[in-house]
């Protein structure tokens, strides 16, 4: 079946010109004659004619597009993350390109391996695993830029944007202790993500270098209203429950 889709010969063929001098102005590579511009952007514009972008990026190599893989949209962190993203590249004149991963390395090795396949100029990822993500992102870092957010892989060198996560967690636990807590629990999601891992051994370091000022207890499962639910519940049952609980994100807080 045909398309009605216009090409860059229907341009060329109403502006008299050849496809060519099309190119060229819709590409600025080379100069063109001012009449010429102006004859070709008038019928793009009555013809309402839109290049091929994967055929630009294949020429210019380059094709204005980032790619980006969460672990999934549930948490609010990330659609925050998001947005700036994309409006941040937008001023730039470059597109966001969005995949889940739903928190399943192999799944995000399929992401991966997608957005890289389809050119994109650099890849941003909060990887959802330490340790079995680390071949995919590995693998996409030898092909294009990459970034990884808020979470990491072990043994791959590449850039990271993220928070200082014992630091955070040190100072969450020295605030209890100034209330005079004594009794702390610490609730976080597990350690096969980075985060999860970073915060949870941020407790334990801080536990024992100040098992003098106070007793703890950890419970480990994952990041989510339900399990902050799960956990408190089980907590607060003991004959001695805690006088105060620390939390791994916003949403086991909201649970707990």
């Amino acid at each position: 079946m045909g398309s009605d889709r216009p090409s860059i010969h229907d341009v060329a063929g109403a502006a008299g010109v050849s496809p060519a001098t099309v190119s060229r102005v819709l590409t600025g590579a080379r100069s063109v004659r001012p009449e010429s511009a102006e004859v070709v952007l008038a019928a793009v514009a009555r013809l309402g004619y839109r290049p091929n972008q994967l055929g630009r990026a294949l020429r210019k190599q380059s094709s204005q597009v980032i790619g980006m893989i969460v672990p999934s949209v549930d948490n609010p962190f990330f659609p925050l993350v998001i947005q700036v993203a994309e409006r941040r590249l937008r001023e730039r004149g470059y597109a966001l390109l969005l995949s889940t991963s739903g928190d399943d390395p192999d799944v995000e090795a399929e992401r991966v391996e997608m957005l890289v396949d389809r050119r994109v100029d650099g890849l941003l990822i909060s990887p959802c695993r330490r340790s079995t993500s680390a071949a995919a992102v590995l693998e996409a870092s030898k092909r294009v830029p990459l970034v990884q957010i808020d979470r990491a892989v072990d043994g791959v060198d590449c850039d990271f944007v993220g928070v200082d996560d014992q630091e955070g967690i040190g100072l969450l636990v020295e605030h209890v202790l100034s209330l005079n807590r004594r009794r702390v629990a610490y609730v976080g999601g597990d350690d096969r993500s980075w985060s999860g891992w970073q915060r949870h051994t941020a407790f334990t370091r801080l536990a024992k270098r100040r098992k003098s000022s106070f007793t703890h207890m950890i419970r480990l499962g994952e990041f989510s209203e339900e399990w902050g639910r799960t956990a408190a519940e089980e907590l607060f049952a003991l004959p001695d429950p805690p006088d105060a609980v620390v939390c791994g994100n916003d949403l086991i807080a909201v649970g707990v």
